[in-house]
């Protein structure tokens, strides 16, 4: 074998294991895209979903809060409507995840037991907002019991207590009411 065979087939090697590592380095790309294509068309899109569904049940919490804290018939209705535009828009969301992005089997379990959760939230499909902890009380002026809490007058104590209520009943109806699929 002379020189120029000895060249050649060490180029011919050589050549052959560029390709082998090119066609190695291109099929790798491609299950890396594909990969890269899953995570963006459904993991990232159900994250979005599931955060926008926090912030739903977190504005439920707050039209609770808000109403359990007004003195006014005007503030409270405002309080109910803000509260049912959120379960309405909760049922929206979650029709459209359950349709679309369900991942698998234990992923519908977990979107079940958001829902049901919710559904315990006073206000929402579940009692009236009134009812939590023995209803609305006034005192002989007329203030509701929130108003002097915020006050820090003689019904503080009982607005901490209804605060507490609240806060123990959202904590029993949807832990921190934060989604569970996240």
């Amino acid at each position: 074998m002379n020189i120029t065979q000895r060249l050649l087939a060490t180029l011919s090697l050589a050549l052959f294991a560029i390709l082998a590592l090119g066609i190695g380095g291109i099929w790798q790309l491609r299950a890396s895209q594909e990969r890269f294509s899953f995570f963006n068309d459904n993991t990232l899109v159900s994250v979005r979903t599931l955060d926008d569904l926090w912030a739903n049940v977190n504005g439920m919490r707050v039209s609770l809060y808000a109403y359990a804290l007004s003195d006014e018939a005007s503030g409270r209705a405002d309080a109910l409507a803000a509260l049912a535009k959120a379960d309405h828009a909760f049922d929206t969301i979650v029709a459209t995840y359950e349709r679309s992005d369900i991942s698998d089997e234990k992923d519908r379990a977990l979107l079940d037991a958001d829902r049901v959760a919710v559904k315990a939230i006073p206000g929402g499909a579940g009692a009236f907002p009134g009812e939590i902890c023995g209803g609305r009380r006034r005192d002989g002026a007329g203030h509701a019991d929130g108003w002097l809490a915020l006050q820090g007058g003689d019904g503080a104590g009982h607005g901490h207590q209804r605060t507490r209520c609240l806060q123990r009943h959202l904590g029993q109806a949807g832990g921190r009411a934060q989604p569970q699929g996240v």
